[in-house]
């Protein structure tokens, strides 16, 4: 978060060197994390409020899919542990997109070298980022 404060605030800078505050955008972003260990999802939502998003949070698959229906169009992004109770990550993300084909997720986990899904994910066009 604090890379891309920095990021912010240099392409905001004028060839002068004074800051231009970036006009903030008409709606927040909405977030939904999706993460069964209540510490790292709580400091995920800290983090991601106290940066402008407005932000869900779920501790199961269940819950999860509960918001998406109930919001509705207004969640933009479902950052999501692939490592879940219930449904895993990748479950949970093809029975949202069911609903909402333009969805679109960010896989956070450990385990990653154990879902051989997300590679397969990545060649049915669809674009899945893989930090570990």
């Amino acid at each position: 978060m604090r890379e891309l404060e920095l990021r912010r605030t240099r392409e905001t800078r004028s060839p002068h060197g004074q800051l231009h505050i970036a006009p903030r955008p008409q709606r927040s972003v909405t977030i939904l994390i999706v993460e069964d260990d209540d510490n790292l999802r709580h400091i995920l939502q800290r983090a991601l409020e106290g940066n402008g998003f407005s932000v869900f949070s779920a501790a199961e698959s269940a819950e999860a899919l509960r918001l998406c229906q109930q919001q509705n169009r207004t969640i933009d992004l479902v950052v999501s542990d692939i490592v879940l109770p219930g449904l895993n990550g990748l479950e949970l993300a093809e029975r949202i997109r069911v609903a909402r084909p333009e969805m679109k997720f960010l896989f956070i986990t450990g385990f990653g070298d154990q879902f051989p899904e997300l590679a397969v994910q990545s060649k049915q066009n669809r674009r899945v980022e893989r930090y570990t």
